[in-house]
């Protein structure tokens, strides 16, 4: 009798056993986001110095530099200054947020422009130049963003003569790539936008470098420059990856 009660009191503990590691391997998975999720938090980081990455950051960049050119290609907008920021950051996955990626290291190439005339003829115009290049906005289109985002500047005092429209316009993609636009108006002294646009100042991406090389622009300096020439100034940043694991 004793014996059989050893062996059903061996035989529960080692049945609950089986049944808290399930849980707790349940509760693990759960929290960290599913199986792919941990998988995905094991991979390595990229080798910074590898001469592979370092290509495919180079054919990124000319192929950014061709968009710019198909882009802008009819546009009457002067360019001035270009800035550059080249980063690569952990991807975040977990029960919370998804990113569906360990690593990405991310090139973000930043023209400013000068421009003059109305501004919603001239962005209305960009935006054509923009769709027969092949880019399009999963969210709104520009007449949409000029008029319906107007009351967000008209709730707050910038200074600036249209200031019916707002400082922002949605982004545009192509492929891989995304198109960001911030502008600004002489005489303003609100410039985040223009600084925002040309750099990822996004905190959780920040948070998750693990490297982040800037050559970007003194937005004031910029600024100066070409509203001495043009009544608007432009900045126009197209981002693409060139490495996602």
């Amino acid at each position: 009798m004793q014996k059989r009660t050893r062996l059903i009191g061996g035989a529960l503990i080692v049945a609950l056993s089986v049944l808290a590691a399930g849980v707790s391997w349940f509760l693990f998975v759960t929290m960290n986001g599913g199986i792919y999720s941990i998988i995905l938090n094991m991979r390595s980081r990229p080798n910074l110095d590898s001469p592979d990455l370092q290509r495919a950051r180079t054919r990124l960049e000319e192929q950014i530099d061709a968009e710019f050119s198909w882009a802008m290609e009819k546009s009457s907008f002067a360019r001035y200054q270009t800035s550059k920021q080249d980063s690569c950051y952990d991807g975040v996955n977990n029960w919370k947020h998804q990113d569906g990626f360990a690593h990405r290291c991310t090139l973000r190439v930043t023209n400013f422009y000068g421009f003059d005339g109305d501004f919603r003829n001239a962005m209305l115009d960009f935006e054509k130049a923009l769709l027969a290049a092949g880019w399009h906005s999963n969210i709104h289109d520009m007449a949409w963003s000029l008029t319906n985002n107007s009351a967000v500047a008209q709730d707050r005092p910038t200074g600036r003569p249209a200031n019916q429209y707002p400082d922002f316009i949605n982004p545009y993609y192509k492929g891989g790539f995304a198109l960001d636009i911030g502008w600004a108006q002489r005489g303003e002294t609100r410039l985040f936008h223009l600084e925002n646009t040309q750099a990822h100042n996004i905190g959780w991406i920040n948070e998750n470098n693990f490297y982040d090389q800037r050559k970007l622009a003194d937005v004031g300096d910029v600024f100066r420059e070409v509203t001495r020439d043009h009544t608007y100034i432009a900045a126009i940043a197209i981002s693409g990856h060139y490495f996602e694991n």
